[in-house]
Formats: C-alpha cells, structure tokens, sequence
C-alpha cells in the first residue's frame, strides 16, 4: 500500500513539474483540422423546430436589439506536420484557409415590417456587412531559454478576396393609395488577387503564380510563458502585422431589391398583386491597390492544474484589431475560460466559454488519444447575444486528426 502510495505521489510531482501551456502529445505529428459557424443574436433554432411555425412580426419588431440582427459566419481549415524533439526544439510548418463574415440589419427594419408605416410616410435604414477569406502558410518554431518558454511563428497569408465595409440603403414607402413599397440599394467593392473578369481566361503558369505570391503579407506571432508555481503556468502573446496584402483587382457592383405590396389589406384576396424583383447590374472591373492585414491581438493565458494532469483551467484574456492601420479599423476585447479533464491523457473532455472574434461561444469538446491517432471533436453554440448563446441562436462545429508517433 505504502508502494502504491508513493508510486502515485511520483506521478503527480512528475505531472506538476512538467507543468506548460500545451504540451504535445507525439515526437512526430501532422493532421489535419476544420471548422465551421453560424449565429445570429435573435433567432432560436428551437423556435422553429415545431409542425406550426408563426412568425410574428410585430413581437419581433417589440423585442428587437437596438442595434438590430447580426448575424456571424466563419470557416477555417487547416494541415500541419510538427517536430517536437524535445522541450528545447519543437518545429512545425502549416497550411490553411480563413472565411468570416458579419452583417447588420438595422432595428428599423423589423419596425417597419411588424408595425408598418404611415401614409405618406418614408422609413430609411441600413444593412451593413463585410467577409474576407485569407490562406495561410508558415512555420512555428518553440524553444526554452532558463526557465522561459519561447514560440515563434512567422506566417505568410494571400488575401484571396475581401470584400469592404458595405452598407446597403433601404427605404419603405406607404403611398396614399395605399401601396407599400420598399427598395434596397447595395454598391459593393470586392477586392481580389485575381482578375475576376477574365477568371476562364486564366492559366496558371509560373508567371502568373509568382504574381500572386507577390500580393502576400506578412505577419509574426511571438508567445513566451513561463512557470510561476508548481500548479500554474502563464503565458503572453501577441500577433503583429508587418506586411500587408495586397489587392490588385477591384470588382465593383449594383445590388438592388424592391417591393411593392399593391393590396395589403385585402392579401387574401383577389384584389392583391404585388411585384418583386432582385439581381446585380452595373458591374465593373478595375486595377485596385487595397492593403489588408489579419487583425492584431494581444493578450495573456494560464494553465492551472490543481490535480496535476487530470483537470486543466485555461483563462486568456486579449484585445484584437481587425484590419489594422487603416480607415476601417475595429477593436474590440476577446476572452476565454476552460475546463479540461484528461483521463490518463487518452480521454479527454473539455467545456469553455468565451468571446471570440466579435461572437459568444459555448464549446463543449471530446478528446481520444490512442497515441499514434488523435481525434478531437467538438459542438457550439454560438450568438453575438450572451444570453442567447445558449438558446441555439448559433451553431458550429469542428474536427482534427492527429497522428504521429
């Protein structure tokens, strides 16, 4: 009993000496991982997972945000292959895609759809949205000098597309003879890495590679930790743009949608008619030189494990920058907190909350490690609403492989 008892005591110093912000798993490793998203901060999928579905427009209109619906969208993909030798050499190269996306549809709408408009009167109001999708590529290298832990990862990224701050103009008429009109106007700027217009015409020799890789940018993430107990480890981390990305194609575009209810009163009736129509015109394509950046962050996390290796508390705390140095820049604050409980380290579960890039998300996330395959899968809910991110108002999902020796 006495051996068993100090058998376990030497697992546990051994685990709390260890102690670092992540360590790995495998000598050898390359995987693969994706995930995806959506939320908005009003909608409930509960809400219409029924046989009557009943969309009360004026309720929705009374319980509207002040600063309207937003909705969120992400996806991100990524391969890597890592080299951790040991604690002193630790070498990885990766790959991947970003995609996000963001629109505001402004409280005046629902006003105007769930309580209507005057006659005579005129109601205007705005859509606003913005998305941009990056793949990267670069490597991570991590050492240890005295007791500091140090990470470096220079990245190269190619804006693939981005599309600017866009704000569509919608405007709501109540006619005097009794006829509701609304017409939404959107001019749009899309800026590309490649000409759009003659996309079909494209080959992709050499040349015109070496021409795209020159529209890459360049920035530098550095993380440095530290052990400051047996049972905490803390961590600093920034990533600071360098060199932006650079658009050279420039898409610009008309989108516009009208309505006209001509016998609202009478819609169950054969005095109603109404029209309707959509679509793009005014299509132009032009040289551009549009700079972008991935945004800034900076911030600090910890691992606290009290039991050693069986429970792990993650906080982190950050402020973020998207599309920094420039005329559309944005702050905002991000944060997370995690709970991680490992058995033996083959079977992980971990739950987390937090707000990541402008979004509340509820993660819960199951980890299996056979030691040479790894997979870690993991559900969300998500919503810009904190309170309504666990109404399922959002929802996202992602999955990596490991594997390795």
């Amino acid at each position: 009993m006495k051996k068993l008892l100090a058998a376990i005591c030497a697992v546990t110093t051994a685990s709390l000496l260890s102690a670092e912000l992540y360590k790995p798993n495998r000598i050898v490793e390359f995987g693969v991982e994706t995930g995806v998203g959506v939320s908005n901060n009003y909608f409930c999928l509960p809400d219409y997972l029924k046989e009557e579905i009943v969309f009360d427009l004026k309720d929705i209109a009374d319980t509207m945000a002040g600063d309207g619906m937003i909705i969120d969208l992400y996806s991100t993909s990524r391969t890597f292959l890592n080299i951790n030798v040991n604690e002193k050499f630790r070498l990885g190269f990766f790959s991947g895609l970003e995609a996000s996306g963001y629109i505001n549809i402004a409280e005046d709408l629902f006003k105007v759809l769930g309580k209507g408009v005057s006659i005579g009167e005129t109601q205007n109001f705005q859509i606003e949205g913005y998305g941009d999708i990056f793949a990267t590529s670069g490597i991570s290298f991590q050492t240890k000098y005295r007791d500091y832990g140090i990470k470096i990862i220079p990245t190269f990224f190619m804006p693939v597309l981005y599309v600017a701050n866009a704000t569509a103009s919608v405007k709501a008429v109540n006619n005097s003879d009794g006829s509701i009109e609304v017409r939404a106007d959107a001019p749009l700027d899309v800026y590309t890495a490649i000409d759009m217009e003659n996309i079909d015409d494209e080959e992709f020799t050499a040349d015109k590679l070496n021409e795209l890789f020159k529209t890459g940018g360049f920035d530098l993430t550095l993380e440095v930790e530290k052990q400051v107990r047996k049972t905490v480890d803390v961590g600093l981390f920034t990533r600071i743009p360098i060199i932006p990305g650079r658009m050279k194609h420039k898409m610009t575009a008309h989108m516009y949608a009208y309505y006209v209810e001509n016998g609202f009163l009478n819609y169950m009736s054969e005095d109603e008619s109404h029209e309707t129509d959509h679509g793009v015109d005014d299509i132009v394509y032009s040289s551009a030189s549009f700079k972008v950046h991935r945004p800034f962050r900076l911030g600090a996390e910890a691992a606290w494990r009290p039991f050693g290796k069986w429970m792990t508390f993650r906080p982190e705390l950050a402020i973020a920058v998207r599309n920094p140095y420039s005329s559309e820049m944005t702050f905002y604050p991000e944060y997370a907190l995690s709970a991680t409980f490992s058995l033996f380290n083959i079977l992980g579960l971990t739950a987390a909350t937090g707000y990541q890039n402008r979004v509340f998300v509820q993660t819960l996330s199951l980890m299996l490690n056979a030691r040479v395959l790894e997979i870690d899968a993991g559900a969300s809910l998500r919503g810009a609403n904190f309170s309504r991110s666990f109404n399922y108002s959002g929802l996202g999902a992602y999955i990596a492989v490991k594997a390795g020796f």
